[in-house]
């Protein structure tokens, strides 16, 4: 079973971008790009990271306990990001990273899940989530270029 020491790790080495680019770098897009759909793409930069990040925010409520964010029938999981939005959209997306990075690194460890492993397994899910569309945000950026 893997622990939240691993799911640490996990989440450290999606944060600071081991292996790859860390999502701080990647995202400084200015928002005039970021909300701009590559051709043949079905999302911009900054509506793949608002996804993201909803989950971010769905898991860190199960996490803590507290409602989960309720998702809109009409976009469901891929808001719509306008330029105004972009700053926003970004911080809140390395927070709620952070966030999740606290909770997985804290001694001891504390969540309001069924069980330690149920908890690990949800930042996991973070972290691979994570790892998943950051990259997708890489190749987005190369495709603008």
């Amino acid at each position: 079973m893997a622990t939240a020491a691993t799911a640490s790790e996990a989440l450290r080495q999606v944060r600071d971008g081991m292996d790859f680019s860390a999502p701080k770098s990647v995202l400084k897009i200015r928002a005039e790009r970021a909300v701009v759909r590559a051709r043949g793409w079905p999302y911009s930069s900054a509506e793949n990271v608002a996804h993201c990040d909803l989950w971010q925010q769905i898991w860190l409520a199960k996490l803590r306990g507290e409602t989960r964010p309720r998702l809109d029938p009409k976009i469901w999981d891929w808001p719509k990001v306008h330029t105004s939005e972009w700053g926003k959209v970004r911080e809140d997306f390395l927070r709620n990273l952070g966030d999740a990075l606290a909770i997985a690194s804290a001694e001891p460890f504390v969540h309001r899940m069924k069980s330690d492993e149920d908890a690990v397994k949800t930042l996991l899910e973070i972290a691979v989530h994570d790892a998943y569309h950051i990259g997708q945000c890489v190749l987005l950026k190369r495709l603008l270029e």
